[in-house]
């Protein structure tokens, strides 16, 4: 459970484009904005009004009911750092979104994992099977932790 809080934290993040810091501090000047504390509560994941990599699914919209609270309690991760990987201490840097590594399948500038695979926005978000770098990704996480993993579990169905 507590991979799970963790990932979903890290996801929560990357959807929202949020930035999160203990201390406070105030965003520089064209950067996202930073917040005092985690969002508490329902959150929505994937909005297409947040980035452009968002909203490309012809059937399944936006996560719009991701509890972020839920999962950060320590029965679901050990750590931010599972979720958020790009970070050494999620607690007190800036989350990045996902999206600024992440983006659409077929982009040059999409990382890859160590076996070569393109690590794409949904990949990201989803999980990559092959990925034994880190533990991101909501359908990862929850078959290991026994959470909710068809499409219709999670997602608003578009029209």
């Amino acid at each position: 459970m507590k991979l799970f809080t963790v990932l979903m934290f890290t996801i929560a993040a990357c959807f929202t484009g949020a930035v999160f810091l203990n201390s406070g501090a105030h965003a520089n000047a064209g950067a996202v904005a930073v917040q005092s504390a985690p969002p508490a509560g329902k959150i929505v994941l994937g909005d297409p009004a947040v980035s452009a990599e968002f909203g490309h699914d012809k059937k399944w919209g936006p996560v719009s009911n991701f509890d972020h609270g839920t999962h950060t309690q320590a029965s679901h991760s050990a750590d931010c750092q599972q979720c958020h990987h790009t970070n050494k201490d999620a607690k007190t840097e800036a989350v990045k979104k996902c999206t600024e590594c992440h983006k659409q399948e077929g982009n040059d500038k999409n990382p890859t994992t160590k076996g070569g695979d393109e690590a794409n926005v949904q990949d990201a978000f989803h999980g990559n099977p092959t990925n034994t770098t880190n533990n991101a990704g909501c359908i990862t996480c929850h078959k290991k932790m026994k959470g909710p993993t068809s499409c219709a579990d999670c997602h608003d169905k578009k029209g």
